[in-house]
């Protein structure tokens, strides 16, 4: 008996094809259509994990800046291009937090050959109003669930702080105080499931791209890691 092969494989496409649920295709993975709506508003709350760093020879015994928790709460506007593309400025209010150890060897003003040292442990909160724009591309695993890789500048500004902020830096036989810059700018990049074009969980992390101190010769930056969920209207 002799087998079709060529037969068999055109059957077996039929009826993977005709497996598919109604509206799928192969090509929805990647859609070109037009988007289900050109404007989309929605909400997002979560927890962020940031850090702020130093430049490490600021301080010659400990420079340590741990990672803190926050929390997330905003707003975003979706303009849809294409069923797959779409720009989404969102507008945040953060709250972010962190700890850090300081020590280093500093002179005796009364006695300059003298060496002491100077030790600074602190922990702060810092809130802040933070706008990124990002560009999102959008696959569809199934029907109800889209996957959407995201990326884009950000720009954020420091209200208020909260805490022990106040880090005095060792300058010769005196210390100054540093003072964290307000304003930083830098890129945002994240992924996240929607189900049912409605309900979202995304998770982002933010790279500074300006010094985090006034002083630039301290160098450092802001870093986050930020995890939301959110409803889409």
């Amino acid at each position: 008996m002799k087998i079709n092969a060529k037969g068999l494989v055109c059957a077996a496409a039929s009826v993977s094809v005709a497996a598919l649920p109604a509206g799928a295709s192969a090509q929805d993975f990647f859609s070109t259509d037009a988007p289900e709506k050109m404007l989309t508003i929605g909400v997002r709350a979560g927890l962020n994990n940031s850090n702020v760093t130093i430049n490490k020879n600021t301080f010659d015994l400990w420079n340590v800046n741990s990672w803190g928790l926050g929390t997330n709460f905003g707003a975003e506007v979706g303009i849809h291009f294409r069923d797959y593309l779409s720009i989404r400025p969102s507008f945040w209010f953060e709250s972010r937090s962190g700890s850090y150890a300081y020590a280093s060897l500093v002179a005796d003003a009364a006695n300059p050959e003298t060496l002491g040292e100077l030790v600074q442990l602190g922990h702060y909160r810092t809130y802040h109003f933070t706008i990124p724009v990002m560009a999102v591309v959008s696959f569809n695993i199934t029907e109800n669930l889209r996957w959407n890789v995201m990326a884009g500048p950000y720009i954020s500004w420091r209200l208020g702080t909260t805490g022990n902020g106040i880090v005095e830096i060792p300058r010769g036989e005196d210390t100054y105080t540093a003072d964290r810059k307000s304003f930083d700018a830098g890129l945002r990049i994240g992924t996240g499931l929607e189900l049912r074009r409605h309900w979202v969980l995304e998770a982002a992390y933010e790279a500074g791209g300006c010094h985090a101190w006034k002083d630039g010769s301290l160098g450092g930056r802001n870093k986050a890691w930020l995890f939301s969920v959110g409803y889409n209207f």
